[in-house]
């Protein structure tokens, strides 16, 4: 009989449901009550979708979710909460956690539930796993990786350079990340 694998659940693999993905779509909108499909897909392919509903004409804003986990019919209400946003302008929105009562911005599904990450015991992000040689070595090649990323974004169809004539933030931290990866190369050829 094989063993059972020792490889833990990672948060990185997991599905979730975000504020920032409700708020995206338009589902945060007091006095409506949208609803609808959320799919996930990897190379392509459907691997998940649920229904999701979101009331916010109730006086206990909620948003609910209808899945099936190996067959069975679940059903997550996860309040929702708005506290003021300490800019001044607005509300930032959270979850709250159905099993832990916590606040949050994302949920995760993990065995066939989703909830805050405090939940789960046994589940980490891959960042985790790695041993202290990989961890050295991804820190070691992060500025190359960055720097390649970075001359990637630069010729993107709608980047933008410059605004008003000032250089913008973003092309001055790429040009920073491609000048590290450049002087990293070079410390590397003259060893």
């Amino acid at each position: 009989m094989p063993r059972h694998s020792t490889l833990p659940t990672l948060f990185d693999e997991c599905k979730t449901v975000s504020i920032n993905d409700l708020k995206k779509w338009g589902y945060l909108v007091r006095g409506k009550n949208p609803a609808g499909v959320i799919t996930w897909r990897r190379r392509g392919e459907i691997t998940a979708q649920i229904s999701i509903a979101v009331l916010m004409a109730t006086a206990a804003p909620c948003v609910e979710l209808d899945y099936r986990v190996n067959g069975e019919p679940r059903q997550i209400t996860a309040e929702l909460t708005a506290i003021p946003s300490n800019l001044g302008r607005g509300q930032l929105w959270y979850f709250i956690c159905p099993h832990t009562s916590r606040r949050c911005r994302k949920l995760y599904l993990v065995d066939g539930y989703f909830y805050h990450r405090s939940a789960f015991r046994g589940v980490f992000y891959k960042q985790q796993t790695l041993s202290e040689k990989s961890r050295d070595l991804y820190i070691f090649f992060r500025d190359t990786w960055l720097a390649e990323n970075g001359c990637d974004q630069v010729y993107e169809k709608h980047f933008r350079k410059s605004y008003k004539g000032k250089m913008t933030k973003r092309y001055r931290r790429v040009l920073r990340q491609i000048k590290r990866g450049e002087d990293l190369n070079k410390e590397v050829l003259c060893m």
